[in-house]
């Protein structure tokens, strides 16, 4: 799995911390033998039954994962490949638009606005 199509690590452990579900395709966690992040699909992070992910795994988020956790009406688009915005709309100028390098963070991090600012209930 490409980091480009899903959360980092870090936006992962804040939406985990927000009470964002912890249910997705693929789990994230830093491996402290191979000194990086590591991304795993679902079904290599689960312990057989009864279904336990470990605690320091979280949801690595793809975009169309985010898609159905935002609001109705948000949209993503991009300038350049490396300049994503996710806003109500498609005004750069918006207050709350957020701006990042990827797809994936930047609907987390519009998703993470939300919740922090009380404007979306998980």
């Amino acid at each position: 799995m490409n980091e480009k199509h899903v959360t980092s690590l870090a936006l992962s452990k804040r939406l985990k911390e927000l009470g964002c579900k912890q249910e997705s395709e693929y789990y994230i966690h830093f491996d402290k033998f191979q000194n990086c992040c590591v991304i795993r699909p679902l079904y290599q992070a689960i312990v057989p039954a009864p279904i336990v992910i470990p605690k320091n795994w979280y949801s690595t988020f793809l975009a169309s994962e985010l898609g159905e956790m935002l609001p109705m009406g948000y949209v993503t688009w991009h300038k350049t490949l490396t300049e994503w915005y996710c806003a109500e709309s498609v005004y750069d100028d918006e207050p709350n638009s957020q701006q990042r390098n990827t797809m994936p963070e930047a609907m987390g991090q519009m998703l993470a606005y939300l919740i922090e600012h009380d404007l979306l209930k998980v």
